[in-house]
């Protein structure tokens, strides 16, 4: 994936979010096709041990409160939203991206999505009736999981 000045960007190490040159944490450029001012990210903390990296991010234009404040999400605050009896998920990265899933079929309980085909998504994502499981190229995975039961549409976080 390339950011919106062409430079290859979303490395799984970062939960799949966005490193874009426009948002540079001390110098941002609003993006010069829809005006917003992103910082990606704010903060940075890595870990010396494995590799994580936790970050920061503030959009102009989102007015969703979350934990962080208004506008404000993290690297950790990825989600999957599915309807009960649909056949689309949309995955929501922390730093406000998101992208949209279709299924294309179920075997032995464990049903998988792939990206829809006008998005830049290089994951697949598989739903055992429980957790939502996103696959990366490099091998990587991560889990979401919904902590309410109940409801539609249901939000899983990143566990």
């Amino acid at each position: 994936m390339q950011d919106t000045i062409g430079i290859p960007t979303t490395e799984a190490v970062h939960q799949g979010t966005d490193t874009n040159a426009l948002a540079h944490p001390h110098r941002p450029f609003p993006d010069p096709k829809t005006g917003e001012l992103k910082i990606d990210p704010e903060i940075v903390l890595k870990a010396k041990k494995f590799n994580l990296a936790l970050s920061f991010f503030y959009s102009s234009r989102s007015n969703v409160t979350t934990e962080y404040g208004v506008g404000r999400s993290a690297s950790v605050r990825g989600q999957v939203i599915s309807s009960v009896s649909g056949t689309a998920v949309t995955l929501v990265r922390g730093d406000f991206r998101e992208f949209n899933f279709s299924l294309i079929g179920t075997s032995g309980g464990i049903t998988t999505y792939t990206a829809t085909n006008n998005q830049q998504g290089t994951t697949t994502l598989s739903f055992d009736g429980t957790k939502f499981t996103e696959y990366f190229n490099d091998g990587m995975q991560l889990i979401y999981q919904a902590q309410v039961s109940g409801g539609s549409p249901v939000t899983h976080q990143l566990v």
